[in-house]
């Protein structure tokens, strides 16, 4: 059975104004449902208006998260459940590989999809390398004109 994540973590620091400063932990085996009928839903659909329920197992937080914790445990995973989760984030590594979170009330959830949800999830990253190719693709066809410092883009 898994937990809420408000009887395993901490929330995040009331003070961290800038989400982007929140801690960051990994879960997991994950499942992203849809509160409404429990069925699997892309997490690109949560909003203030769908929020969505993640659930996976949390790994071990590391040294600089393990404060987090609101009982220290063995380094095993522990299931955990997500409620209301209406804010995701995605971003490409150098290496061009993507990383996708959901964030909770402790802080953003790296997601590492279930058997069960790695169609949806591999749906969500092509969608994602669809939109790091545009942008790349806009970036390197821009051209600024000297005389006006006008930007102008060509495809």
């Amino acid at each position: 059975m898994a937990l809420l994540e408000s009887k395993v973590l901490k929330p995040a620091d009331p003070s961290l104004l800038d989400d982007n400063d929140w801690p960051e932990f990994l879960l997991n085996n994950v499942e992203i449902l849809n509160p409404k009928d429990s069925s699997l839903i892309n997490l690109f659909k949560a909003d203030q208006f769908l929020p969505v329920t993640v659930t996976g197992k949390l790994e071990d937080p590391g040294r600089e998260n393990a404060h987090l914790l609101l009982h220290p445990t063995p380094h095993r995973a522990i299931p955990l459940e997500v409620h209301n989760v209406h804010r995701w984030a995605y971003g490409q590594y150098d290496d061009k590989s993507i990383a996708i979170w959901a964030r909770g009330i402790a802080g953003w959830f790296k997601i590492k999809p279930s058997r069960a949800y790695k169609g949806l999830f591999q749906e969500m990253v092509e969608a994602l390398k669809l939109l790091y190719f545009a942008a790349d693709l806009h970036h390197s066809n821009e051209t600024k004109n000297k005389k006006t410092g006008r930007r102008h883009f060509s495809i």
